[in-house]
């Protein structure tokens, strides 16, 4: 028993409607693109996240990804983080120098 040419014309007609469900479904959940975080914000987020994790020799003590995972949570906040306590202190940072050397 072959198909009709009826039941073959809906065939097409529901697998075309499908498909255009479908895009209509991928066009809107089309997010915008964010701009990647740049070179700066890179560099500030790293020294922070060894100010706040200062290195330790391998095998001295375990490490457990805390630094990465704060350096990751840096960037996922484009830098907008305050200043890290400096190592051994307790207390924030007065001035971390994110800006150029000055020339003289």
């Amino acid at each position: 028993m072959g198909m009709t040419p009826r039941s073959s014309a809906r065939r097409v007609t529901s697998l075309a409607l499908i498909a255009l469900v479908s895009l209509a479904v991928v066009a809107i959940s089309v997010t915008t693109a964010h701009a990647a975080p740049t070179a700066e914000i890179a560099k500030r987020c790293l020294r922070y996240a060894y100010t706040v994790y200062p290195y330790k020799r391998p095998g001295a003590v375990p490490m457990s990804g805390d630094r990465q995972a704060y350096f990751q949570d840096c960037m996922g906040k484009n830098g907008d983080v305050p200043p890290p306590p400096r190592a051994g202190t307790g207390t924030t940072a007065t001035k971390i120098n994110d800006a150029a050397p000055a020339k003289n």
